[in-house]
């Protein structure tokens, strides 16, 4: 492959013994692909097999029409922090030495101290779709195909926001389904925040946790990973996988640029000319919910003014503050934090304000 394309770039760890232990490889796209994606990657383990494969870790991302890319992959001789360093080292030095801003992972140990010692200042988290993957596999012996589990654990970990919701669900979960004392619920829950949405709405992370589950990449690479794969057909695979999906991304690119949308409102049609149409799509349904919203105003200090927000259906309101010196806000759903994209909370306050475009980013929420 190196011969082929003089950008694809691999290393190889070896043992004691000259043989090859962990193995890394990364094409040109996927290193150009890290250069304008990298705020935040999921590292994922899940494609492994029992006893007869090495651990396959994939470095997946999210593009801009919020489709996974793969920055990199690899093959491990195990999961000791050792290993991981080595994985981190090399990863970081073909990407010229760039972390990311937020790394999801699994709940490993070894993995977490790899990365306090190779990426310092990138943000760890462990990622809730793994969480959810693994519980469910976890607890399937013990509960069966129970979908009325499934749905009550799918609904606390990716739909509560409130942490005092979050607490209630996950209690009436543990009563529901006799789980008080299941070793993996029970440390799952006194780790709730590194992974729980509630406890990681300020830290961005770009939404990807909606990719993830939207897209399986690992249904057709389990087939390459039993004891009888022979290695080139899995690479082959991975390499037109790669191809194929950037294909898929030069069409949509090439479609986002045709025609122009017919809109009155400003806003909206700003929008429309700055996001991608699958990115235009969720801010359209944020302002669409903005209609819905009921505003209060709860005070003024300088240029300050205060906002609670309401929205149907929602049991708890939102604070919006409007700075109008120099009309930055900032909402305590955090929303923007976390996934970049404006609220209907804060989009209800611009239309009181009469706020007709959307300003740049506002600072860090003083939330």
């Amino acid at each position: 492959m190196k011969s082929d394309n003089p950008s694809f770039y691999y290393a190889i760890q070896l043992d004691e013994n000259d043989k090859a232990a962990n193995i890394f490889w990364a094409d040109a796209g996927s290193i150009m692909d890290y250069h304008y994606f990298c705020d935040v990657i999921c590292f994922d383990m899940i494609y492994k097999v029992i006893d007869c494969s090495r651990p396959l870790a994939l470095f997946l991302g999210m593009n801009h029409h919020r489709k996974m890319v793969i920055f990199g992959a690899a093959f491990l001789y195990d999961e000791t922090a050792e290993s991981f360093k080595w994985l981190l080292e090399t990863f970081k030095s073909v990407m010229c030495g760039k972390q990311p801003k937020t790394i999801l992972t699994d709940r490993s140990a070894a993995l977490k101290e790899a990365l306090g010692l190779t990426w310092p200042g990138t943000i760890h988290r462990s990622c809730v779709w793994q969480i959810y993957q693994n519980t469910v596999k976890s607890l399937a012996d013990m509960l069966g195909a129970s979908e009325e589990f499934t749905y009550d654990f799918r609904h606390c970990v990716f739909e509560v926001e409130d942490e005092q919701e979050f607490v209630d669900s996950w209690n009436v979960i543990m009563h529901k389904h006799n789980l008080k004392e299941n070793e993996w619920f029970i440390k799952l829950y006194e780790d709730r925040e590194n992974w729980a949405l509630p406890y990681s709405r300020q830290i961005f992370s770009g939404d990807i946790k909606s990719m993830l589950q939207a897209e399986n990449v690992g249904t057709r690479l389990k087939e390459y990973l039993d004891c009888n794969t022979n290695l080139p057909l899995l690479l082959k695979f991975f390499e037109s996988s790669a191809e194929k999906r950037r294909q898929e991304e030069m069409q949509v690119d090439y479609q986002a640029h045709q025609g122009a949308l017919r809109i009155s409102l400003p806003l909206l049609w700003q929008a429309a000319n700055l996001y991608t149409p699958v990115t235009f799509e969720l801010f359209r349904k944020e302002y669409e919910r903005s209609v819905d919203c009921m505003a209060y105003g709860c005070g003024e200090v300088g240029s300050l003014s205060g906002y609670m927000i309401s929205i149907k259906n929602k049991t708890k309101d939102q604070l919006v503050r409007f700075d109008s010196s120099d009309g930055t806000v900032a909402c305590t759903c955090k929303i923007f934090e976390n996934s970049g994209l404006l609220c209907c909370h804060i989009l209800k306050v611009y239309e009181l304000r009469n706020v007709k475009e959307i300003p740049p980013p506002p600072p860090p929420s003083v939330f």
